[in-house]
């Protein structure tokens, strides 16, 4: 896999966008890697900004050919959990549908992308970055937590280079066929009550969250009947029942 390093820039997803533009009028369908360690237009799912002050690693991976499954930012989530905790030291969580969490706050977005041709993966990753404080209680960076476990390493571009060339190495190699019991072991709401909304903040469902689908989906026990949804935002989890 090709590997591309850049400070800064605008968004790595979008810059891999741009480069598959040029790939697809010539000959070149090589994966491609492209991280950086600020961006000035992060972005998050539908359309959100995500905050991506240097501290942080954002990283891109960029494949040809058909569309990803349906399950591909579940995959990618276990994915990126074991190699930050293998990185780190540190135990994580993951949050549907495409957040990871370090002591009930999210340090990991996930964006998937996909157009003709070619499909992209996108990971933020919050490392020693300062948050805005209007994030503090939602959001954190892995070195900033408190966490003793994660001062081993020092906090500098060095590890976001090394983190950056795991996460190229481990990118493609297989997790395994029970990746699936492994994402349900480490959900955070899986057993909580929960409500789930719609971009606009409409409820669609509110009860327990009973499981995931294969596709990406998550099950709801709504007072005794199951649904599955297939999108939407869980705005919040309580106590497991």
């Amino acid at each position: 896999m090709r590997t591309i390093f850049l400070p800064e820039t605008d968004s790595t997803n979008d810059y891999l966008k741009r480069h598959a533009s040029k790939c697809l009028e010539g000959s070149d369908r090589q994966p491609v890697c492209c991280y950086a360690f600020s961006q000035t237009k992060g972005r998050g799912r539908n359309g959100r900004s995500f905050a991506s002050d240097d501290g942080g690693l954002y990283i891109s991976f960029l494949r040809f050919g058909e569309l990803p499954p349906a399950n591909v930012t579940l995959v990618s989530s276990v994915r990126v959990l074991k190699i930050l905790e293998d990185f780190f030291n540190i135990d994580l969580k993951i949050k549907w549908v495409n957040d990871i969490l370090i002591g009930g706050r999210k340090c990991v977005g996930i964006l998937a992308e996909s157009a003709p041709g070619y499909h992209i993966i996108g990971v933020g990753i919050n490392v020693y970055n300062r948050l805005p404080d209007d994030l503090s209680e939602k959001a954190a960076s892995i070195l900033l937590d408190g966490n003793p476990a994660t001062h081993r390493r020092p906090a500098d571009h060095k590890t976001l280079h090394e983190l950056a060339s795991r996460l190229a190495d481990g990118w493609e190699q297989d997790i395994g066929e029970d990746w699936m019991n492994f994402y349900c072991l480490r959900s955070s709401v899986l057993g909580s009550s929960c409500v789930l909304s719609d971009v606009s903040g409409a409820r669609i469902a509110e009860g327990v969250v009973v499981g995931f689908g294969e596709d990406g989906s998550i099950v709801f026990d709504e007072h005794g009947v199951v649904r599955t949804y297939c999108s939407g935002e869980l705005l919040y989890s309580l106590a497991k029942v």
